[in-house]
């Protein structure tokens, strides 16, 4: 018997975790499916949109649409990653592959963790790539410390949102019935948040769902990130990683208790 740190778990860990991102990278179709939506946004806003919406007011402060969306797309990029990623634990259960890893020596937490540490890692790279691309196409520019802040806030960011979807996997019983719910949330989480609109332009009671969607709380992150001083990022840093952590021991335990049932 190894502790965590001893040896086997980690190893085990980074085995499945190198495993998820291969099998990842192999399909070029992923790829470009989970980087297709904000792409395309950033297309969008690159031509009419962002000029047809002018300027919005941001924590009282007047600012470019361009500077107010691109934090909303990078959120918009770990949104279509984490979605993704996630199907692939029914993919796996149905092919008989899950099985295969289960009757290895390696528990249901390790290979949870694993399908956490692959996707945010897929995750917090397609938002920094989308940051990046997208700062570099509407000439925004932001100081290095907000960039480290970014490097911290994305992997967070991508935490909280895919335990949603990994809650989904706990508590629906087959593929089909998983599609269906991800996307209806996918698309209420997209446009019932604060990723293309300020969120005083949602009227009651709209805005109390938008205030309470993880995707709302992670672009504002990130905004204020980008766009606020370094009193109100911290704070929203704090606000992600308490909730990211509460729903990630839940979707643990959901996923750890069924995939015991095996």
């Amino acid at each position: 018997m190894y502790d965590w740190w001893g040896g086997s778990k980690v190893s085990h860990l980074l085995g499945l975790v190198y495993r998820e991102l291969k099998l990842y990278t192999q399909s070029p179709v992923n790829v470009a499916l989970s980087l297709a939506t904000p792409v395309i946004y950033a297309l969008l806003l690159s031509t009419a949109l962002g000029r047809a919406v002018g300027d919005v007011i941001h924590n009282g402060n007047l600012i470019s649409y361009a500077a107010f969306a691109v934090p909303g797309l990078a959120v918009l990029a770990l949104l279509t990653s984490s979605m993704s990623n996630s199907q692939s634990l029914f993919q796996e259960r149905d092919s008989g592959m899950l099985l295969e890893i289960m009757s290895c020596p390696i528990s249901p937490r390790t290979y949870v963790l694993a399908k956490y540490f692959g996707t945010m890692i897929v995750a917090t790279c397609h938002g920094l790539l989308l940051l990046g691309s997208t700062t570099l196409l509407f000439g925004l520019r932001w100081d290095v410390l907000r960039w480290l802040a970014a490097f911290i806030g994305l992997p967070l960011g991508s935490v909280l949102i895919v335990s949603v979807y990994l809650l989904i996997c706990g508590l629906v019983k087959s593929l089909q019935s998983f599609i269906i719910a991800m996307n209806l949330l996918s698309m209420v989480m997209m446009f019932a948040s604060t990723i293309f609109t300020p969120q005083d332009a949602f009227v009651w009671p709209l805005n109390l769902l938008v205030m309470m969607n993880p995707v709302t709380i992670s672009a504002e992150m990130m905004r204020s990130i980008m766009l606020s001083p370094t009193t109100e990022w911290i704070g929203a840093l704090a606000q992600v990683t308490a909730l990211g952590t509460l729903l990630t021991i839940g979707a643990v335990r959901i996923l750890e208790h069924k995939l015991k049932q095996l």
